[in-house]
């Protein structure tokens, strides 16, 4: 398995002492595991970060806040769909082993060294407008590989995306996934507006401002909030007056401003659960 960058396997490591189980639920492009932590049974709830390369505070926030919640129900945590972005964010090319992968990115990268700008993944496809979700008619697509908003040659072209939806399938009621920045949260997509009780719920209580999306089309949340009953948030963390990447030494302060949200939004998962199923176990636990 090709190596990882030493910031994520530090927070697979970490997670992975203390999590109930965790899985491999996919690889990346270049063949880097694409991990699912669990946390207590039942989960009907799963938290997602990392699918930007760029937006890797999302990971490193989501692990030091499973590290200290203390939910009363189950959820899931796939802090980082992005490995390959990731590791070339931070580490650059020579986290690329392959010459011929190295040289396509470069040139990608318009023959910059410096990836720290990237959101893609190792081909050059921006995930989160890969998703099967009016896939192509975002206002700010792009049809050609690049370090940001390629939508790929058709709707989960990418490892990465088959893998988050066949997470999916679990048939979550809540599915929060974390970007970066702006302190805004979206809900819904389309026609699906449900829970908004819920949404302002955990907006407020993170103090960020609850918004609709518009103009976004492919996204993990979007796709889940098409396709599912529940409720999608996308989270986008940090202030705005910072630069990508999210800089590290903030990280304690956003630690601080989203400490008991993975506990309040267990806890919103399992009421729009009984909303939606009765209290039945229809949520998301099941192995695929």
């Amino acid at each position: 398995m090709i190596k990882i960058n030493e910031k994520l396997a530090r927070c697979y490591d970490e997670l992975g002492r203390i999590a109930t189980s965790s899985e491999r639920i996919g690889s990346s492009v270049l063949g880097r595991e694409i991990m699912l932590f669990r946390f207590g049974e039942n989960a009907k709830t799963l938290l997602t970060g990392g699918i930007h390369a760029r937006e890797w505070i999302t990971v490193l926030l989501l692990t030091e806040l499973a590290k200290n919640a203390k939910p009363k129900s189950g959820y899931d945590l796939a802090v980082c769909l992005n490995p390959d972005g990731m590791s070339l964010c931070i580490d650059g090319l020579w986290s690329v082993e392959d010459d011929k992968t190295r040289e396509l990115l470069l040139t990608l990268n318009n023959g910059k060294e410096d990836f720290s700008q990237w959101k893609a993944n190792a081909r050059g496809v921006d995930l989160n407008v890969n998703f099967d979700a009016d896939w192509g008619e975002g206002l700010y697509n792009k049809t050609e590989a690049g370090s940001a908003n390629y939508i790929g040659k058709k709707p989960f072209s990418e490892p990465e995306t088959r893998a988050a939806a066949n997470l999916l399938k679990r048939n979550y009621s809540l599915v929060a996934s974390y970007h970066s920045l702006g302190e805004e949260v979206y809900w819904g997509y389309e026609s699906n507006f449900r829970h908004y009780k819920e949404a302002k719920e955990y907006a407020d209580y993170i103090g960020y401002t609850l918004k609709r999306s518009e103009n976004s089309t492919g996204g993990l949340k979007d796709y889940y909030a098409l396709k599912y009953e529940g409720l999608g948030l996308t989270v986008e963390v940090g202030e705005d007056k910072y630069k990508h990447p999210y800089p590290e030494k903030k990280l304690r302060k956003l630690v601080k401003k989203h400490k008991g949200s993975i506990e309040l939004l267990t806890e919103l998962g399992e009421r729009i659960d009984e909303r939606l199923h009765g209290g039945s176990d229809k949520g998301g636990g099941e192995s695929l």
